[in-house]
């Protein structure tokens, strides 16, 4: 594995923490403004999936090869 291999595979990782991280706090920010209104349990899976296959197409996309 060359050098620029190596930077340009921890700038992936770097960049996929980060995504995971902002996909957390959107995810935790969801939850309690849910938690603030007394919504039900199936409206917390619902934002709660609508943001992670949000999260997961965006990831895909930047991780795509095209």
């Amino acid at each position: 594995m060359t050098f620029v291999e190596r930077i340009g595979s921890l700038a992936m990782v770097i960049l996929l923490v980060g995504l995971f991280a902002l996909g957390l706090g959107i995810i935790s920010w969801i939850v309690e403004v849910l938690q603030r209104y007394n919504m039900p349990w199936q409206v917390y899976l619902v934002a709660i999936g609508l943001v992670l296959m949000l999260f997961a197409v965006i990831g895909a996309k930047i991780f795509s090869q095209d």
